[in-house]
C-alpha cells in the first residue's frame, strides 16, 4: 500500500498476459478503482486478446485502451468476471480477512428476505414437523431484530 501526494491510501496491481504488460489496476481505500492500460500494449496490433472489446479488430479498441476505466466499489466488468464467486468468494474474503461491504449485501439480504417473508408461511404449514415445532420457529423469528423477522403465521 503507497500514498499518493494527496495523502489518499493506494495499493497498485500490475496486470499482464502471456508475460506482456498490460496495465495497472490501482485501487484506493475510499472504494474508486482506476484501469490503466499501458500505452505499448494499446498500440500493438499483435496484442493478446484481454477481451474482445480490447481486440485490434474491435471498434474503437484504441480510443478504449487509450482511456483510464474507472469504477466505485466495483471493478470493471471486464476484471470482475476473473474473481470467483459464491462459496468460494466468501472462502477467499474470510481467508483474506476482507469483508464485503454491507452497501453491496443489502439489496440481495432484502430481496432474499421478501421471497422468505412471501413463501415461509406457507411453506411452513406444509412441512411435516410438530405443531410445538412450528411454535418454536415462530417464536425465534419473533426476537429477531425486526429487519430480519419473518411472519409465520
Amino acid at each position: 500500500m503507497s500514498k499518493l501526494p494527496g495523502g489518499e491510501p493506494v495499493s497498485i496491481l500490475r496486470l499482464s498476459l502471456h508475460g506482456r504488460l498490460v496495465g495497472h489496476l490501482a485501487g484506493y481505500r475510499s472504494g474508486r478503482n482506476i484501469l490503466l492500460f499501458a500505452s505499448d500494449f494499446a498500440r500493438e496490433q499483435n496484442r493478446p486478446t484481454l477481451s474482445l472489446i480490447t481486440h485490434p479488430s474491435f471498434p474503437n479498441s484504441e480510443e478504449l485502451l487509450s482511456r483510464d476505466w474507472m469504477r466505485y466499489q466495483r471493478l470493471h466488468p471486464l476484471l470482475s468476471n476473473l474473481l470467483p464467486e459464491g462459496a468460494l468468494r466468501t472462502l477467499l474474503a474470510q481467508n483474506l480477512k476482507v469483508h464485503i461491504p454491507w452497501r453491496l449485501i443489502r439489496s440481495h439480504l432484502k430481496d432474499t428476505l421478501d421471497r422468505a417473508r412471501t413463501h415461509w408461511p406457507q411453506t411452513l404449514r406444509e412441512l411435516p414437523m410438530l405443531e410445538q415445532h412450528q411454535q418454536q420457529l415462530r417464536r425465534h423469528w419473533q426476537l429477531l431484530h425486526e429487519d430480519f423477522q419473518i411472519d409465520g403465521s
